[in-house]
Protein backbone atom coordinates (compact mmCIF):
# COMPACT_ATOMS: atom_id res chain seq x y z
CA UNK A 1 0.00 0.00 0.00
CA UNK A 2 1.28 3.45 -0.92
CA UNK A 3 0.52 6.55 1.16
CA UNK A 4 1.19 10.04 -0.15
CA UNK A 5 1.04 13.10 2.08
CA UNK A 6 0.03 16.26 0.23
CA UNK A 7 0.59 19.83 1.37
CA UNK A 8 0.30 23.33 -0.06
CA UNK A 9 3.09 25.73 0.85
CA UNK A 10 3.98 29.36 0.49
CA UNK A 11 6.73 30.77 2.69
CA UNK A 12 6.59 27.97 5.24
CA UNK A 13 10.26 27.75 6.23
CA UNK A 14 9.28 27.99 9.92
CA UNK A 15 7.13 24.85 9.65
CA UNK A 16 8.26 22.67 6.77
CA UNK A 17 11.07 20.75 8.49
CA UNK A 18 8.83 19.76 11.39
CA UNK A 19 6.08 18.79 8.96
CA UNK A 20 8.34 16.58 6.84
CA UNK A 21 10.02 14.91 9.81
CA UNK A 22 6.64 14.00 11.32
CA UNK A 23 5.53 12.45 8.03
CA UNK A 24 8.81 10.62 7.39
CA UNK A 25 6.89 7.33 7.67
CA UNK A 26 4.84 8.06 4.52
CA UNK A 27 5.96 6.79 1.12
CA UNK A 28 5.97 10.26 -0.43
CA UNK A 29 5.41 13.85 0.67
CA UNK A 30 4.11 15.91 -2.25
CA UNK A 31 4.56 19.66 -1.93
CA UNK A 32 2.79 22.06 -4.29
CA UNK A 33 4.52 25.34 -3.63
CA UNK A 34 2.50 28.44 -4.43
CA UNK A 35 5.35 30.93 -4.80
CA UNK A 36 7.61 30.81 -1.75
CA UNK A 37 10.22 33.55 -1.45
CA UNK A 38 11.97 31.94 1.51
CA UNK A 39 13.78 28.59 1.95
CA UNK A 40 10.67 26.38 2.07
CA UNK A 41 11.55 24.32 -1.00
CA UNK A 42 15.24 23.97 -0.20
CA UNK A 43 14.55 22.78 3.35
CA UNK A 44 11.88 20.33 2.20
CA UNK A 45 14.09 18.74 -0.43
CA UNK A 46 16.56 17.69 2.25
CA UNK A 47 14.13 14.89 3.13
CA UNK A 48 14.46 11.78 0.92
CA UNK A 49 10.73 11.10 0.49
CA UNK A 50 9.84 14.69 -0.57
CA UNK A 51 8.90 15.85 -4.08
CA UNK A 52 8.27 19.53 -4.85
CA UNK A 53 6.42 21.16 -7.72
CA UNK A 54 5.51 24.78 -8.35
CA UNK A 55 1.88 25.81 -8.51
CA UNK A 56 1.78 29.14 -10.33
CA UNK A 57 -1.89 30.13 -10.44
CA UNK A 58 -2.84 33.07 -8.21
CA UNK A 59 -5.93 35.12 -7.41
CA UNK A 60 -5.79 38.87 -6.96
CA UNK A 61 -7.30 39.93 -3.63
CA UNK A 62 -7.86 43.35 -2.08
CA UNK A 63 -4.92 45.75 -1.54
CA UNK A 64 -3.11 44.06 -4.46
CA UNK A 65 -2.53 40.99 -2.29
CA UNK A 66 -2.57 37.53 -3.89
CA UNK A 67 -3.21 33.94 -2.88
CA UNK A 68 -3.42 30.58 -4.61
CA UNK A 69 -6.96 29.39 -5.42
CA UNK A 70 -7.97 26.80 -2.83
CA UNK A 71 -9.80 24.25 -4.98
CA UNK A 72 -7.38 24.16 -7.91
CA UNK A 73 -4.35 24.00 -5.64
CA UNK A 74 -5.80 21.06 -3.69
CA UNK A 75 -6.96 19.20 -6.81
CA UNK A 76 -3.50 19.66 -8.29
CA UNK A 77 -2.17 17.61 -5.39
CA UNK A 78 -4.94 15.01 -5.64
CA UNK A 79 -4.22 14.40 -9.32
CA UNK A 80 -0.50 14.21 -8.63
CA UNK A 81 -0.96 11.65 -5.84
CA UNK A 82 -3.47 9.34 -7.50
CA UNK A 83 -2.85 9.71 -11.24
CA UNK A 84 0.94 10.06 -11.23
CA UNK A 85 2.21 8.54 -7.97
CA UNK A 86 -0.39 5.75 -7.98
CA UNK A 87 -1.13 6.28 -4.30
CA UNK A 88 -3.66 4.12 -2.49
CA UNK A 89 -4.26 6.81 0.13
CA UNK A 90 -3.72 10.55 0.28
CA UNK A 91 -3.26 12.51 3.50
CA UNK A 92 -4.04 16.22 3.08
CA UNK A 93 -2.63 18.44 5.76
CA UNK A 94 -1.41 21.98 6.42
CA UNK A 95 2.28 22.82 6.79
CA UNK A 96 1.70 24.06 10.33
CA UNK A 97 0.02 20.82 11.38
CA UNK A 98 1.40 17.37 12.15
CA UNK A 99 0.30 14.02 13.68
CA UNK A 100 1.05 13.24 17.30
CA UNK A 101 2.94 10.10 18.37
CA UNK A 102 -0.12 7.83 18.54
CA UNK A 103 -1.37 8.83 15.09
CA UNK A 104 2.06 8.42 13.47
CA UNK A 105 2.41 4.99 15.04
CA UNK A 106 -0.96 3.59 13.94
CA UNK A 107 -1.96 5.50 10.78
CA UNK A 108 -0.54 3.08 8.23
CA UNK A 109 -2.12 0.05 9.91
CA UNK A 110 -5.50 1.80 10.10
CA UNK A 111 -5.47 2.53 6.37
CA UNK A 112 -4.31 -0.97 5.50
CA UNK A 113 -7.00 -2.71 7.52
CA UNK A 114 -10.08 -0.55 6.90
CA UNK A 115 -12.62 -1.13 4.14
CA UNK A 116 -13.83 2.45 4.51
CA UNK A 117 -12.71 5.29 2.26
CA UNK A 118 -12.13 8.18 4.67
CA UNK A 119 -10.20 8.77 7.86
CA UNK A 120 -11.18 11.68 10.10
CA UNK A 121 -8.83 12.78 12.88
CA UNK A 122 -9.23 15.05 15.90
CA UNK A 123 -7.34 18.33 15.51
CA UNK A 124 -6.04 20.32 18.48
CA UNK A 125 -5.37 24.02 17.91
CA UNK A 126 -2.31 25.11 19.86
CA UNK A 127 -1.66 28.64 21.07
CA UNK A 128 2.04 29.54 21.40
CA UNK A 129 3.53 27.35 24.15
CA UNK A 130 0.63 27.98 26.49
CA UNK A 131 -1.77 25.17 25.58
CA UNK A 132 -4.65 24.76 23.16
CA UNK A 133 -8.19 25.98 22.48
CA UNK A 134 -10.16 22.91 23.51
CA UNK A 135 -13.50 24.27 22.34
CA UNK A 136 -12.19 24.43 18.76
CA UNK A 137 -11.82 20.64 18.87
CA UNK A 138 -15.16 20.32 20.68
CA UNK A 139 -17.31 22.95 18.90
CA UNK A 140 -20.67 21.21 19.34
CA UNK A 141 -20.57 19.91 22.89
CA UNK A 142 -17.96 20.10 25.62
CA UNK A 143 -16.29 16.73 26.09
CA UNK A 144 -17.18 15.48 22.60
CA UNK A 145 -14.35 15.52 20.09
CA UNK A 146 -15.23 16.47 16.51
CA UNK A 147 -12.76 14.85 14.07
CA UNK A 148 -12.26 16.37 10.62
CA UNK A 149 -11.20 15.05 7.23
CA UNK A 150 -7.56 13.95 7.15
CA UNK A 151 -7.10 11.13 4.61
CA UNK A 152 -9.01 9.30 1.88
CA UNK A 153 -8.54 6.44 -0.57
CA UNK A 154 -8.06 6.66 -4.32
CA UNK A 155 -11.47 5.05 -4.88
CA UNK A 156 -13.41 7.67 -2.92
CA UNK A 157 -13.63 10.14 -5.80
CA UNK A 158 -13.28 13.05 -3.41
CA UNK A 159 -12.23 16.40 -4.85
CA UNK A 160 -12.57 20.08 -4.01
CA UNK A 161 -14.80 22.64 -5.66
CA UNK A 162 -13.05 25.12 -7.92
CA UNK A 163 -15.94 27.58 -8.31
CA UNK A 164 -15.92 29.06 -4.81
CA UNK A 165 -14.89 32.57 -3.84
CA UNK A 166 -11.49 32.98 -2.13
CA UNK A 167 -13.09 33.96 1.15
CA UNK A 168 -15.11 30.70 1.22
CA UNK A 169 -11.97 28.61 1.69
CA UNK A 170 -11.96 25.01 0.51
CA UNK A 171 -15.21 23.10 -0.04
CA UNK A 172 -15.69 19.44 -0.93
CA UNK A 173 -17.53 18.26 -4.02
CA UNK A 174 -19.61 15.99 -1.76
CA UNK A 175 -20.01 15.13 1.92
CA UNK A 176 -18.62 11.70 2.86
CA UNK A 177 -21.17 9.26 4.25
CA UNK A 178 -20.76 8.55 7.97
CA UNK A 179 -20.78 4.82 7.34
CA UNK A 180 -17.69 5.23 5.13
CA UNK A 181 -15.61 7.14 7.71
CA UNK A 182 -13.09 5.92 10.27
CA UNK A 183 -13.37 8.37 13.18
CA UNK A 184 -10.11 8.68 15.10
CA UNK A 185 -10.48 9.98 18.64
CA UNK A 186 -7.78 10.87 21.19
CA UNK A 187 -5.15 9.77 21.95
CA UNK A 188 -4.83 9.90 18.14
CA UNK A 189 -4.75 13.53 17.11
CA UNK A 190 -3.31 16.23 14.89
CA UNK A 191 -1.46 19.18 16.39
CA UNK A 192 -2.20 22.41 14.54
CA UNK A 193 0.13 25.34 15.29
CA UNK A 194 -1.14 28.46 13.48
CA UNK A 195 -0.33 30.86 16.35
CA UNK A 196 3.23 30.08 17.39
CA UNK A 197 4.28 33.60 18.37
CA UNK A 198 3.14 37.21 18.19
CA UNK A 199 4.87 37.80 14.86
CA UNK A 200 3.06 34.92 13.19
CA UNK A 201 -0.27 36.01 14.66
CA UNK A 202 0.18 39.54 13.34
CA UNK A 203 1.14 38.25 9.87
CA UNK A 204 -2.01 36.13 9.65
CA UNK A 205 -4.29 38.89 10.91
CA UNK A 206 -2.76 41.35 8.47
CA UNK A 207 -3.16 39.05 5.46
CA UNK A 208 -6.72 37.91 6.13
CA UNK A 209 -8.01 41.35 7.06
CA UNK A 210 -6.26 43.39 4.35
CA UNK A 211 -6.87 40.88 1.56
CA UNK A 212 -10.56 40.65 2.42
CA UNK A 213 -10.48 36.88 2.81
CA UNK A 214 -11.65 37.17 6.43
CA UNK A 215 -12.43 40.86 6.88
CA UNK A 216 -13.37 40.70 10.55
CA UNK A 217 -10.82 38.12 11.64
CA UNK A 218 -10.20 38.31 15.40
CA UNK A 219 -7.07 37.70 17.42
CA UNK A 220 -7.20 34.04 18.55
CA UNK A 221 -7.58 35.04 22.21
CA UNK A 222 -10.53 37.28 21.36
CA UNK A 223 -12.15 34.67 19.14
CA UNK A 224 -11.81 31.94 21.75
CA UNK A 225 -12.58 34.06 24.82
CA UNK A 226 -9.18 33.43 26.41
CA UNK A 227 -9.97 29.77 27.07
CA UNK A 228 -6.51 28.28 26.71
CA UNK A 229 -6.44 24.76 28.15
CA UNK A 230 -3.41 22.72 29.17
CA UNK A 231 -2.34 20.32 26.43
CA UNK A 232 -3.21 16.70 27.37
CA UNK A 233 -0.27 14.37 27.95
CA UNK A 234 -1.36 12.10 25.07
CA UNK A 235 -1.11 14.99 22.62
CA UNK A 236 2.57 15.63 23.17
CA UNK A 237 4.56 15.32 19.95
Amino acid sequence: MKICVAVRTRDEERNIERFCSNYAWADKILIADGGSQDKTKELALEFPNVLVRDFHEQILMQKKMVRNPHGKHLNFLIDWAFAEEDADWIIMDDADCFPNFHLKRHAQRIMEETERSFVYATRLYLYKNEGHFQKMAQPVKKGRWEPGLWAWSRYSGLRFREDTKPEEHQKLTFTPCKQDIVMLMPPHCLLHCPWQDDEMIEEKLNFYRRSGEVKNMLHPLEANKFEVQELPSWAVE
